[in-house]
């Protein structure tokens, strides 16, 4: 507890020490906050001098006055000299700037209620810092997280794992173990963290994870920037998992927090009742039994299923000394004569193909680059597309050291 509050309660009771317990028993209930006394009603005169002091203060301060200085001034300056002089409180001030439109409450944002969804079709997921831990390094990359998914229908907390290192090819990782548990959902809502979609610069598509989840058909959506309320379930379970498990048990190492975990997780889902719109204070395990079976991970996939959900892409690139282009990290190569020209490219997603244009005329049509364009089978897909993660990652840390040592230079 703070320390105002270990004094306000020694202030208490010291009167009691020796006293019988029924008398300690009185003063250790709980009191009303409530006023005691009704609010102080200022003269017409003072009411004008706090005014004439909020107008005229900011001349002086280069600042706008609060009640606080308002409240200073008024015993400072405008009755300087008066020894029985009491200034009125701030809240009493502030009560009189609200009156006169001084101070202008900022306006209640209108929150729109999320429709219950069918159990398992529509997941949420996000990181949870373990503060307690201590930090295997320097740098977010090196804390102790718990990467969790949440289901959105009946706020079941679907998976967990803990690790130091979680990076855009191990979110990857614990997303396949959290599908092949539960199955495919239609729907996945994700914050802006850049292990998600945190694509490197010169990169022109969506991330590795972006796309992993668009070949399988998933619905990927990316939370609007400040925004956390659009990844609502997720948030507020955190909140329960922060109070409830991690601020209870304080794990320091990795096996303290999945300990932790384990038992913290068949209470909330089996246990704990939820007050939910959807659960009405049952647990989420009895909204989850309603649900259908979700479909298996593919025994196949096709790498290039994701650029048929892009939106119609036009590029404008300039061809280098070599006589190739730069397109999401990869070169094409367009021929020497066209050095130092602009060209446009078209994306035709259907056919996975790109259509080089200059001068009004088709210069090329280029598949678009990548390992094999054949299906491939899961676990050599995923192989790939963590690949494409890792390369993704060590790139954006490439750039952002770069970006570093030009700043240090040029300070």
């Amino acid at each position: 507890m703070s320390e105002s509050w270990v004094k306000d309660w020694r202030r208490r009771l010291c009167p009691y020490l020796d006293a019988p317990f029924e008398q300690v028993y009185v003063v250790l209930q709980g009191q009303s906050s409530a006023r005691k006394t009704p609010p102080a009603h200022l003269s017409i005169d003072e009411v004008c001098q706090i005014a004439t002091l909020r107008e005229q203060l900011p001349e002086q301060l280069h600042r706008v006055a609060g009640p606080r200085t308002i409240r200073t001034y008024l015993q400072r300056q405008v009755h300087a000299g008066e020894a029985d002089y009491t200034p009125p409180a701030s809240s009493t001030i502030y009560r009189y700037l609200r009156l006169f439109e001084y101070i202008v409450p900022k306006p209640t944002p209108h929150r729109e209620p999320m429709d219950p969804v069918a159990p398992l079709t529509q997941w949420q997921m996000d990181f949870k810092e373990v503060s307690s831990a201590e930090a295997a390094g320097e740098g977010k990359q090196q804390r102790l997280e718990i990467f969790n998914v949440v289901d959105q229908g009946s706020s079941f907390w679907l998976h967990a794992e803990v690790r130091h290192d979680f990076t855009a090819e191990t979110v990857i990782e614990a997303l396949v173990h959290a599908m092949q548990r539960w199955g495919v959902p239609r729907k996945i809502t994700l914050d802006r963290d850049p292990r998600f979609v945190g694509s490197p610069q010169g990169s022109d598509f969506r991330s590795a994870l972006l796309r992993f989840g668009r070949c399988l058909g998933i619905q990927m959506d990316v939370c609007d920037p400040q925004h956390p309320e659009q990844n609502a379930y997720v948030e507020r379970f955190h909140r329960r998992l922060k109070q409830e498990c991690l601020m209870v048990e304080r794990p320091t190492t990795q096996e303290q927090t999945q300990d932790a975990l384990s038992t913290f997780e068949a209470l909330y889902n089996h246990e704990r009742p939820h007050q939910g719109r959807a659960l009405l204070d049952r647990p989420p395990a009895d909204r989850l039994a309603q649900a259908s079976p979700l479909p298996a991970l593919p025994s196949s996939v096709d790498p290039l299923r994701w650029l048929r959900h892009e939106p119609q892409h036009v590029f404008r690139r300039r061809v280098d000394a070599a006589g190739s282009i730069k397109l999401d990290l990869k070169r094409y190569y367009v021929g020497k004569a066209w050095r130092g020209h602009l060209i446009t490219v078209h994306l035709n997603a259907e056919e996975a193909q790109l259509v080089l244009l200059a001068e009004g005329q088709i210069l090329k049509v280029l598949p678009v680059s990548t390992s094999t364009t054949a299906p491939l089978p899961f676990a050599k897909y995923v192989q790939q597309i963590q690949e494409q993660a890792r390369s993704e990652h060590r790139l954006r840390s490439l750039q952002e050291r770069q970006k570093r040592v030009k700043a240090l230079s040029s300070s």
